[in-house]
């Protein structure tokens, strides 16, 4: 098949445009209002109940009725949006948000819309009434429709709980993890943190991801046990929904059909709206287990975040053809509308990964849900597509990603003796080099960063403790049976009853939620991530003691011809090797320098030893088990002290289901016990589901 991308290019103004008012559909519920109206104790209400929905003064100069509406019947929907006093929405907007929603207009399969008036009318009542064609001046309402219909369909992720359970008392309203537990208050205060400050100050002008990253703050449900959905989950779900459904109907050009309600009890809505996951995989625990060093492992990391990026940015924006909505060490996954994967587009994910890296090897496909409605196939439509990603990822290889071109390189190595690359054990290396080209060169971006912030480490020998010794500290989840789905299933929205209860769906946003909850558990023992101005100091950071300084050591005379910027190399100092790292200018250390000073190594400080006008041999090690090489000599010219106090930790992964780390060792038990007693506490509800081993 042979999808027309250039129809998607020609609307992708206006399909991002939609996908801001899906994100944004439920924005009156981002304020303290509507958590006091949806609580215990809240003495204040909305004017009615879609006033939330209300999002300009005046909502009917953007909805325009037809002549014949005034003789219709309309639906609560509608009645209650253009009738609205205060309070609603539109009084806690910004004005200059309220004027964006108004003035910025999208245009879909002839279809004419304000934002703000999609967003309004964009509800399940509006999408089912039977009088919703002849009720706007100038268009059906399909457009409209269709985002309703998406909200109704992504409470699939949004059960409701039993009527009169799990309300929680005002103000004292809290958001919990994918697990139930709960440790972030909603600010409902007049605080610039409450969710009043917070709608003032959208970034509506700095992107998706900032207006994302602001309504994390809020939730999609106060109710227990579904106030684990964040306002950005809920938004994000319906978002993609939408996207995706308006960009197949553009391919397809055809209005699906949206009809009336199946079963009002069961939420269901009589629709021709259908949805896939295109699935993007990668054998990234096989590319993680051909690492040598931590540098080969971190370096796979950043070609698999670059490569899913680059799939994103295709996906997402090029062609807006959906979002992504799950990510993790099987690849990345994304919405998509009801069609086939078009081999151009399979072909042009290919490349956009193959620029970044050949060897990750990308199998891609489209998933299919099970079910007969939408909503049952959405239900368990990502732990299928994690299985047949598993599946194809068995054999890394296939027709699929077979390339030449590890049969090209090998034609073409010049002269010398040549043998097989130890870490991509696919390309051909030199024998006096300890790696090939491509995979020397994914290590040299470690040593750069590490040069901009001296207030970590990336060597082993100052994670080190006084008496040289370091640990390797593991972790893992047994988390596969919860991202199948099954363990999901085990979760309850409601008491049992007769023998019945509610079950949690295993959605994809739920799934997500999982995955997240547990990678958010690692990244605060210890995290990969660069840091956050306001983040709080992570487990270990509490724990270890932070050694002052290094040395700063400059040449006089210069350097040997061998020793190149970004290269570790050992000083021998007194028949020591003391490990030193050069930037250009000048060799910092890399050591323990509390161990050096003991009397087994040096016996005193090595400032002591370093006398200016002395000379000193440089070598350069070639790895395990091999002797090092010889570099030249360098002359003494200043040392000085540097300072900056630094964590002697280095984290290598802190995934979901994996976490690795090197500590110093007289430290690591205490470690251990302290992510032992994190686990408990906030696992606690699932600890006979949720198994943690450490090592």
């Amino acid at each position: 098949m042979t999808l027309n991308l250039q129809v998607l290019a020609q609307n992708h103004e206006a399909l991002l445009l939609a996908e801001v008012a899906a994100l944004l559909h439920d924005i009156g519920k981002f304020c303290n209002l509507h958590i006091e109206a949806h609580t215990k104790g809240g003495t204040r209400k909305w004017a009615n109940d879609h006033a939330y929905k209300a999002l300009v003064d005046t909502p009917a100069s953007q909805i325009r009725l037809s002549r014949q509406a005034s003789s219709l019947k309309k639906p609560d929907a509608l009645n209650n949006v253009l009738n609205a006093e205060s309070p609603k929405a539109a009084d806690f907007l910004d004005p200059a948000f309220k004027d964006f929603l108004a003035n910025n207009t999208l245009t879909i399969l002839g279809e004419t819309y304000t934002l703000a008036e999609l967003i309004m009318l964009g509800t399940p009542g509006f999408a089912t009434d039977k009088n919703r064609s002849d009720l706007l001046d100038g268009k059906s309402g399909w457009l409209a429709a269709v985002l309703g219909v998406c909200h109704n369909e992504a409470h699939v992720d949004k059960q409701d709980p039993a009527k009169g359970e799990g309300e929680q008392t005002w103000p004292n309203v809290f958001m919990s993890d994918a697990f139930g537990f709960e440790k972030e208050k909603v600010v409902v205060d007049a605080s610039p943190n409450s969710l009043d400050a917070r709608l003032k100050n959208l970034p509506i002008h700095d992107g998706r991801n900032a207006i994302l990253n602001a309504l994390m703050y809020g939730l999609g449900d106060i109710r227990r046990p579904i106030n684990e959905v964040l306002l950005s989950d809920w938004g994000w779900t319906v978002a993609s929904l939408f996207k995706s459904a308006v960009a197949g109907a553009l391919v397809k050009n055809q209005q699906f059909a949206i009809r009336q309600w199946k079963s009002w009890k069961d939420k269901i809505i009589d629709h021709d709206l259908h949805w896939r996951i295109l699935r993007v995989n990668f054998d990234v625990l096989g590319l993680y287990a051909k690492a040598i060093k931590i540098a080969d492992l971190l370096g796979y990391q950043r070609a698999v975040d670059g490569a899913c990026e680059r799939v994103k940015k295709l996906i997402e924006e090029e062609y807006p053809l959906g979002n992504e909505i799950y990510r993790d060490t099987t690849g990345i996954y994304f919405t998509f509308p009801d069609l086939d994967l078009p081999v151009d587009l399979a072909q042009e994910i290919r490349c956009r990964v193959e620029e970044v890296e050949v060897e990750l090897a990308p199998h891609i496909d489209v998933t299919i849900g099970d079910g007969n409605t939408a909503q049952d196939q959405l239900k368990k439509i990502l732990g299928k597509a994690r299985r047949e990603a598993l599946e194809s990822l068995a054999q890394p290889f296939d027709d699929q990603n077979l390339s030449v071109c590890w049969q090209q390189q090998w034609k073409t190595v010049g002269q010398g003796n040549w043998e097989l690359c130890p870490v991509c054990r696919l390309r051909p290396k030199k024998e006096d080099e300890q790696a090939c080209p491509t995979c020397l060169k994914r290590r040299t971006p470690r040593v750069k960063e590490w040069l901009e912030d001296l207030s970590t480490t990336i060597w082993t020998d100052e994670v080190a403790d006084t008496n040289g010794r370091l640990a390797l500290i593991v972790g893992q989840f047994g988390l596969e049976d919860w991202l199948n789905g099954q363990l999901v299933q085990t979760l309850t929205v409601t008491e049992p009853q007769n023998g019945n209860a509610v079950l949690k769906n295993p959605s994809p946003a739920r799934l997500r939620r999982v995955w997240e909850t547990t990678r958010a558990f690692w990244q605060e023992v210890l995290p990969t991530e660069k840091k956050k101005e306001d983040r709080r100091q992570s487990l270990v950071e509490q724990i270890l003691t932070w050694p002052q300084g290094r040395l700063s050591i400059t040449p006089r005379n210069g350097v040997p011809q061998r020793v190149v910027p970004h290269h570790t190399y050992d000083l021998i100092v007194n028949n020591v090797a003391v490990s030193v790292v050069w930037d250009g200018e000048r060799f910092l250390t890399c050591d323990n320098l509390d161990y050096l000073a003991k009397p087994e190594q040096l016996g005193r400080p090595l400032t002591q030893c370093l006398a200016s006008g002395k000379d000193f041999n440089l070598e350069e090690p070639v790895g395990y088990g091999g002797k090092n090489k010889k570099a030249g000599k360098i002359t003494i010219g200043e040392v000085n002290e540097i300072n900056t106090s630094y964590l002697p930790a280095v984290p290598i992964l802190a995934e979901p289901r994996t976490f690795m780390a090197l500590v110093p060792a007289d430290r690591a038990l205490q470690i251990v016990q302290a992510i032992k007693c994190k686990y408990e506490s906030e696992m606690g509800k699932v600890r006979n589901r949720l198994p943690l081993t450490l090592g």
